[in-house]
């Protein structure tokens, strides 16, 4: 990537965490996210209309409106990576399945420095290339799994993934409980939540 990529990276916005919600208030309480923590709380306003839900900002100004998708509808599960090739991982990772569609989430290996956002950090904190790439090492893809193809990354904070696949389907089986084996001897996942008779 040259500079001009690497600052349109440092743009995006996406986070993975834990939804608190107190009736039509929401606390997003994130355990991931692309942007630096900047001291502010996450909360809004949902409103569920059918398939769409409206978010109203309270301690901060946005309105955001969210549809389904239609190919989201079904079983839906959520897996953190405890294992990979026998290892514990370096970053936070997380697989999360709705329906067809499927995200596949990996945090920084490191917390970034407070600041009001990434650009703002990278502006004044002035990091060498491997330092930034460092921070800009953090990946939200998003894909859809369909029958006996491999599930493949059709959109990406990180470009170049885009096309790449994650798994492949059946390759996921659940052991148990609690955890969920792919392939023998390398990723081991924690099951978060599974509500589908498969993966």
């Amino acid at each position: 990537c040259d500079d001009a990529q690497l600052a349109w990276l440092a743009t995006q916005q996406g986070f993975c965490g834990v939804t608190q919600v107190d009736g039509e208030r929401c606390t997003w309480h994130r355990q991931m996210d692309i942007q630096p923590a900047n001291g502010s709380r996450d909360t809004g306003r949902m409103i569920v209309d059918g398939e769409r839900m409206t978010e109203t900002g309270i301690e901060a100004d946005y309105l955001e409106i969210w549809e389904r998708l239609p190919h989201s509808c079904g079983g839906v599960a959520a897996l953190e990576l405890a294992a990979e090739s026998g290892r514990q991982p370096d970053r936070p990772t997380w697989l999360l399945v709705a329906g067809d569609c499927f995200m596949f989430v990996r945090g920084r290996a490191a917390r970034l420095p407070r600041a009001a956002d990434l650009t703002t950090l990278i502006a004044h904190a002035r990091p060498d290339r491997e330092q930034l790439l460092a921070w800009l090492d953090i990946e939200i893809s998003f894909g859809r799994r369909t029958g006996p193809t491999p599930w493949r990354i059709e959109h990406s904070t990180l470009p170049f993934r885009e096309g790449q696949c994650v798994t492949s389907p059946g390759a996921l089986q659940r052991r148990g409980h609690q955890r969920v084996v792919e392939g023998p001897g390398e990723r081991r996942w924690m099951i978060l939540d599974w509500a589908v008779t498969a993966l």
